[in-house]
This record gives C-alpha cells, sequence and structure tokens, in this order.
C-alpha cells in the first residue's frame, strides 16, 4: 500500500518533513511534533497526533478554569 511505504519512507528519513493530513492514524505513525497555528500563535506538541490531543484538550481545559477564576475575581471586585 502507498501510504504505508509512505509512512515507512518518512520514518527512516533522517531529516526534517513538513506534512499535511487529515489522516489521524498517519500523523499518528509519523509525527513527533506537531506545530498548530492559531489565534495569531504557534503551538508546539510533541508525542504524536495522540500526545498532541491530550495536551491540546488539557491547555484548554487549564484556559477555560482560568478564565472562570478571572470572572469570579472580577466578579468579587466589582461588587466591593
Amino acid at each position: 500500500r502507498a501510504v504505508e511505504w509512505l509512512e515507512a519512507f518518512l520514518n527512516r528519513f533522517p531529516g526534517a518533513v513538513l506534512v499535511v493530513s487529515h489522516d489521524r492514524r498517519f500523523l499518528q505513525n509519523v509525527v513527533g511534533t506537531i506545530w498548530e497555528i492559531e489565534n495569531h500563535g504557534l503551538k508546539t506538541y510533541t508525542g504524536g497526533f495522540n500526545g498532541y490531543v491530550e495536551q491540546r484538550e488539557a491547555a484548554r481545559t487549564r484556559q477555560a478554569e482560568e478564565h472562570a477564576r478571572q470572572a469570579s475575581e472580577i466578579s468579587r471586585i466589582e461588587e466591593y
């Protein structure tokens, strides 16, 4: 299969390669670092695609918790 050949080739390739794909299995099999462009910024994730998903969700959860804490603090200060 062509995808399997490409995965094997990329895994043996000694240099860096920029890969754009929507195939999660392919990404998990060949990438070690994912760069995500979002909100005018670049974030780096390691650990393959599964690591990326886990780290991104953890970061979003932390961001939502921080937002809730800030909103609570703003409300407390305004009531004061």
